[in-house]
């Protein structure tokens, strides 16, 4: 598998309270570091100007 780097996006982690900008390394379909900037990836992906957040869930349902 390849390595993935997310350069610069806007890391928001409501449970910890996060919210600045930094970097994301996936490797192996992983996220293995978060802020630190690996030195070789196989893909760089300028984040600048994007959100990367936990999954969101959509609470409102209708069940019968």
């Amino acid at each position: 598998m390849s390595a993935i780097l997310i350069r610069r996006a806007l890391l928001i982690d409501p449970e910890s309270k996060t919210e600045k900008r930094g970097n994301i390394f996936i490797e192996n379909g992983r996220i293995h570091s978060l802020f630190s900037t690996p030195s070789i990836a196989d893909i760089v992906i300028d984040g600048d100007g994007l959100i990367a957040s936990p999954g969101f869930i959509d609470m409102h349902s209708h069940l019968r």
